[in-house]
């Protein structure tokens, strides 16, 4: 794909586990992990909850990280990993994390195509709109994003019924080995759905 052309989709799986993540931490930078199927890096078929507590050390993202490339390997079919997903603490700031920005170089540079960085925009989220902003590492344009148009309404039901609840990540996982941080069960359809 040319700079101009690059398009994503961000399935139900995705969009809701990022979406929650960031929601259960409300007053915490979040970081998370995109993954795609290792035959289209275009589709973002899930969202891995990295971090929301040690966000400013690299060794904490490192390690789960490293965990987290063993475990897409042993997925049939295998995934990989295209990009990350972030909601700063504070509405207004809209910069790219140091951590995150050197992860994302790293996976540059060992990628075909510039990994995707999504920021949750609150002000989108209430309007309705997709909820993200888009942005890549290494090219100037910012790629174009599509999410089903029911996707955002479902997710802010699922708030209402404690959805957030069902997602742990790394930092979580440190805190108590229980928390399963690297496989999620999505809430039943039926209970978050309009």
């Amino acid at each position: 794909m040319t700079e101009a052309e690059s398009s994503y989709v961000l399935h139900r799986r995705s969009y809701l586990r990022s979406f929650y993540h960031t929601a259960k931490w409300p007053h915490a930078c979040c970081i998370g992990a995109l993954t795609a199927s290792q035959s289209s890096s275009e589709d973002i078929i899930d969202a891995i909850p990295l971090l929301h507590h040690w966000t400013g050390l690299t060794m904490a993202l490192q390690s789960a990280l490293a965990i987290l490339d063993t475990h897409l390997s042993t997925l049939i079919p295998k995934q990989q990993l295209v990009g990350f997903y972030y909601a700063n603490a504070r509405l207004d700031d809209n910069a790219i994390p140091p951590v995150l920005e050197q992860a994302a170089l790293h996976l540059a540079k060992r990628s075909q195509t510039p990994p995707l960085l999504l920021m949750l925009d609150a002000k989108q989220a209430a309007a309705s709109q997709t909820g993200f902003i888009t942005r890549a590492i290494g090219t100037s344009k910012a790629p174009t994003l599509k999410v089903a148009p029911e996707l955002p309404a479902i997710a802010l039901q699922g708030l209402k019924e404690a959805a957030h609840q069902t997602v742990h990540d790394y930092d979580e996982h440190l805190d108590d080995i229980g928390c399963r941080w690297l496989r999620w069960d999505e809430p039943d359809e039926a209970t978050v759905a309009l």
